[in-house]
């Protein structure tokens, strides 16, 4: 399908690799760093907790970049939502 030049410049700026659309490539990111960000809180060595905060910082960036507010909404929740289960549940438990 061709797609007319004025469509193509809208996504110059925009790292999309192998997806057509933006929020494909957001959503493929954020859904990958779920078993990242469960491996952080398991993790006992501080050497591979700064590789997946690194990991965490590029994934944002590639979001922000990309300018999907779904992906980052759904990032935010996920975040939120783990830090209460996994702190505030497990200290209920203890």
């Amino acid at each position: 399908m061709n797609l007319s030049i004025d469509y193509q410049r809208m996504f110059l700026n925009v790292p999309l690799g192998f997806f057509p659309n933006a929020n494909d490539l957001s959503t493929v990111v954020f859904v990958s760093n779920f078993p990242l960000f469960i491996e952080y809180f398991e993790s006992k060595s501080i050497n591979w907790k700064v590789c997946l905060i690194s990991i965490f910082v590029y994934s944002i960036y590639i979001v922000l970049k990309v300018d999907s507010r779904g992906a980052l909404l759904g990032f935010v929740f996920f975040a939120s939502s783990f830090f209460i289960f996994n702190f505030i549940i497990r200290d209920e438990h203890n």
